[in-house]
């Protein structure tokens, strides 16, 4: 893939760069580098990096001279550096902090978090915040796997779900949301490696609790809350299943049906609640 700016608005840039260091240097005027992105059409940070890939003199001009400026407090071989710990280190290099990262890379030099966060900003390092997965065990994403492939050879167009309404529980907390923040580049976000697991136990206070469904052409007027007495973490009983979603809630959508609605499929996981495995009073 090209890179972003090429010729001629790279060139564009270089030349006018070129053109003010030589006025500078022969009127003693003066000028910004971000007026000339801004006249070229770049951002200032994309600008920067056009000038740190120009040759040193521009025609022979030896005014154009890239090694003009205050010396960097870090060379490319310290970054090189940074960048094998967090290759070489996963999520753990990736979940280190600025002054973690050059500690560990063994780079013994005093200088500021932002000066760290700079220098990875020139190879398109940037801090984000990490995707997270839920825990699942070998077994159940085998479980998922087949399913989804013997759900793929019942129904093979896209056209053949769209009977089907999708359910599920969510939960939603207030408070601090213990995020997880990451070094990455661009496009890496569902990398596994910028990717943290979820805890299996999250803590349950201030959580509300909901059931939903949505299909093609379908969504539930409003979200079911609800609250399970014997647990605070949402934990859908079989008895509250069968009297408020069965009861409530599908049993009218039936009822819709038998006069003269779309039929439908409900689409439910593998939760106990749901009553999916032996005899149980939601089967029944």
């Amino acid at each position: 893939m090209a890179p972003h700016h090429k010729t001629p608005k790279k060139a564009r840039v270089q030349g006018a760069y070129a053109f003010a260091l030589d006025q500078q240097h022969r009127y003693g005027t003066t000028f910004f580098k971000a007026d000339i992105f801004r006249s070229v059409g770049v951002s200032n940070r994309r600008g920067y990096a056009i000038l740190r890939d120009c040759p040193r003199t521009f025609n022979n001009n030896p005014f154009v001279d890239e090694t003009r400026g205050r010396k960097k407090l870090l060379t490319e071989e310290d970054i090189d550096k940074m960048e094998k710990v967090i290759w070489e280190h996963g999520i753990e290099g990736r979940m280190l902090s600025y002054q973690g990262l050059l500690i560990e890379a063994g780079v013994d030099k005093e200088v500021s978090t932002r000066t760290v966060q700079r220098a990875l900003g020139q190879r398109d390092w940037r801090r984000c915040v990490a995707c997270t997965r839920s825990f699942v065990n070998s077994k159940l994403a085998e479980r998922r796997v087949e399913e989804a492939k013997r759900s793929l050879e019942y129904r093979p167009c896209k056209e053949d779900w769209r009977d089907i309404r999708f359910s599920d529980e969510f939960h939603v907390s207030s408070g601090a949301s213990g995020r997880v923040w990451i070094l990455q580049k661009p496009g890496e976000r569902y990398c596994p490696d910028c990717i943290v697991e979820r805890p299996k136990k999250e803590e349950d206070k201030n959580t509300a609790h909901f059931w939903g469904a949505v299909g093609y052409d379908f969504k539930m007027e409003r979200l079911h809350e609800y609250s399970i007495p014997t647990n605070n973490n949402g934990k859908m009983t079989q008895r509250y299943y069968r009297d408020h979603i069965f009861e409530g809630i599908v049993k009218p959508w039936i009822e819709e049906v038998r006069a003269g609605a779309p039929s439908f499929t409900l689409e439910e996981d593998g939760d106990s609640g749901h009553g999916r495995n032996g005899k149980n009073i939601v089967k029944t």
